[in-house]
């Protein structure tokens, strides 16, 4: 008889989700075989619009900005405004990509049939964990990510393997052989840091004084930052907040005092991770608590031990980063609903 304790479809999600990141990374592979890469690389060769609902437009936030960095015209905009606002879809657009867990979501179903009215010779590429969904059925291509279907509710690993699966397909398509390898072996170099991301997630769960969370993260780490308090609202429906590292000097910061928690995924580049760092170093003198994810950056040796996540290098750094941080808020959101008496797998209202 399995005893139905609060949270363990959650807790059994995030334990098995290196497992299920390396079914996917397999499946992509067996399916690529059977792609014409020639043909789907042409999709690529003007604007790509990213689209989802939620956690999944947190996606396509993430998506579209890492794509940015890899030589992809590329830009994010939630399901719902495709479909109310067509004039918003970029006018070189010619290439869809829809991210949805279930494959049902009304305004994500809805924005493809408005992206097929405006560009009648687009293509739509479905990222989805139900491969029978009607998304996946009016889609010209689809990435099988029913290896990270989940038990809860709350999206974990379906995130994640979508994630990657976004970024195998153009890794693939760039004939890029040393990146490929390394998103192959991404799962492992993440579940070697998840004792960790576990201990440090405890330990701020189990601090009564928090009452606020704001997540920082600029470029590609903004979409994480987003996903991250949206996870935490979902979990416990607590105050919690995303913006880029710069924006939160103004206004929002007068929410930075005790009680607060201020988490910061810092930049690679050190030149902007040193203004990064301005923001927290004020917050901190303003009470909040304070903690930056990083990479070893010189910039953040003052910090102490406590404040400082140090995410170890791996072959895809940018990828690790990103995915490290994925984890830390999903652990923190499942940590902090038990300690505040919630079931994060019967979330309110949802």
């Amino acid at each position: 008889m399995v005893i139905d304790v609060p949270g363990r479809h959650m807790l059994e999600d995030l334990k098995r989700q290196p497992a299920a990141l390396d079914a996917v990374i397999k499946r992509f592979f067996m399916q690529a075989d059977q792609l014409d890469r020639g043909e789907i690389g042409t999709w690529f060769s003007k604007d790509v619009l990213l689209t989802g609902c939620g956690a999944t437009y947190a996606l396509a936030l993430t998506t579209a900005a890492l794509y940015q960095t890899q030589g992809i015209r590329s830009s994010a905009i939630p399901a719902s405004e495709i479909y109310f606002y067509p004039q918003a879809i970029p006018e070189k657009a010619e290439t869809l990509i829809a991210f949805s867990r279930s494959g049902e979501t009304s305004e994500t179903l809805k924005s493809v049939e408005q992206f097929r009215q405006q560009r009648p010779e687009g293509k739509v590429i479905a990222i989805t964990v139900n491969m029978r969904s009607s998304l996946a059925l009016s889609s010209d291509l689809v990435l099988d990510c029913s290896d990270a279907a989940e038990t809860s509710i709350i999206e974990t690993r379906s995130f994640s393997g979508m994630f990657l699966l976004a970024q195998l397909l153009i890794a693939w398509l760039q004939k890029d052989t040393e990146r490929l390898n390394g998103l192959k072996t991404l799962s492992k170099d993440l579940d070697s840091q998840s004792k960790k991301i576990i201990e440090v997630t405890k330990r701020i769960a189990e601090d009564s004084s928090v009452e606020r969370f704001v997540f920082l993260g600029g470029g590609p780490l903004y979409g994480i930052a987003y996903q991250a308090s949206l996870t935490l609202k979902e979990c416990l429906a607590c105050w919690a907040e995303a913006f880029h590292p710069l924006e939160f000097r103004h206004g929002p910061r007068t929410t930075a005092t005790r009680g607060a928690f201020v988490c910061l995924f810092a930049s690679e580049n050190d030149a902007i991770a040193k203004q990064e760092k301005l923001v927290l170093t004020e917050m901190k003198d303003q009470g909040a608590s304070i903690l930056v994810f990083d990479e070893k950056q010189l910039v953040f040796n003052d910090f102490l031990e406590l404040e400082r996540f140090i995410v170890e290098p791996v072959a895809v750094r940018d990828c690790s980063l990103i995915l490290v941080c994925v984890l830390f808020s999903q652990w923190l959101a499942y940590f902090k609903s038990l300690s505040a008496g919630v079931n994060p797998d019967q979330p309110a209202n949802l």
